[in-house]
């Protein structure tokens, strides 16, 4: 399993910029820039890398890509305009603002027509941000 986690399709999460609400960052795939992102600054994980697997939402009807964090504790990928609307999650969004993001929904659409539908994928976060409180 480690094998074919390794060989998995990876997703960038390169986060750029905070404030006292949220975290910036941009997301890509393969290589290629997808859309902006938020997190809640209070609950935002680790840099690092995380395997991640698509699940079926019943609040979006639709998959949505979860990660496994350190502890057991999963976090997911899913629409959200402002930071306090996430519980530890990573919101893609198509434009940013300064509690969070704009047009959520269609960012997600766009991640995950673009991702596909693999077994696994692997999530890289890196933090190469700068504050701006």
């Amino acid at each position: 399993m480690l094998d074919s986690l390794l060989k998995s399709p990876k997703i960038t999460i390169e986060r750029f910029a905070s404030n006292t609400h949220a975290v910036h960052s941009q997301i890509s795939f393969r290589g290629r820039d997808i859309c902006y992102a938020f997190e809640n600054i209070k609950e935002m994980l680790p840099a690092g890398q995380y395997a991640a697997y698509l699940i079926k939402s019943s609040k979006f009807n639709k998959p949505i890509l979860r990660f496994i964090a350190k502890g057991d504790i999963k976090r997911d990928i899913h629409p959200a305009n402002y930071a306090n609307q996430l519980s530890g999650g990573i919101a893609p969004i198509l434009s940013m603002n300064l509690d969070g993001g704009i047009a959520s929904i269609s960012a997600c659409n766009k991640l995950y027509d673009t991702i596909g539908k693999e077994a696994f994928y692997l999530i890289d976060i890196i933090d190469n941000f700068q504050t701006t409180h």
